[in-house]
């Protein structure tokens, strides 16, 4: 039988990839910044993906009421080089307005306490499996954390942060 605290970690692992999903969302439809949008709209991607794994991870729970023997989890891009590659095309005199800059703090935020969230559900499994689901996990959110902060650093760094 599945237990019980691993069916409530996964359906808070869920509720969270699915709310940072439509916060992404509604950053996209609020922005004015192609270059913000395009952020969000990676971001939320990845969310997506997130949550289509735990939701495909929670009907192999319900259907055998048991913990799936093998969890394949995949880190599925690496920031640091994705920025390095944005950097490349990045128009530097386009500027960020601040409700822009503050819904990119409020994603970094987020993503790191999605991390905490995923490092204590760690902690808190008993099966191994479900240890190293949100041990990726964390690195997951600390990745997205990272890519946020890096943005934030770059825009205030070149002056394209705005004051609006």
């Amino acid at each position: 039988m599945a237990n019980t605290n691993s069916v409530t970690s996964l359906k808070r692992a869920m509720d969270f990839e699915r709310d940072g999903r439509n916060f992404y969302s509604k950053a996209i439809e609020k922005t004015s910044s192609d270059m913000a949008r395009s952020i969000f709209e990676m971001l939320m991607r990845q969310e997506e993906s997130h949550l289509t794994y735990l939701a495909q991870l929670y009907d192999v729970m319900q259907a055998t009421d048991s913990w799936p023997s093998e969890v394949t989890v995949n880190i599925e891009a690496d920031f640091k080089m994705l920025f390095q590659e944005a950097l490349k095309t990045i128009d530097t005199s386009i500027r960020v307005s601040t409700d822009e800059i503050q819904a990119l703090e409020f994603a970094m935020n987020m993503e790191l306490k999605g991390m905490e969230m995923y490092l204590e559900l760690s902690g808190k499994a008993t099966d191994p499996n479900e240890k190293e689901l949100y041990s990726n996990l964390a690195v997951w959110e600390k990745g997205h954390a990272e890519f946020c902060e890096d943005y934030l650093n770059f825009f205030q760094d070149t002056g394209m942060r705005t004051e609006e």
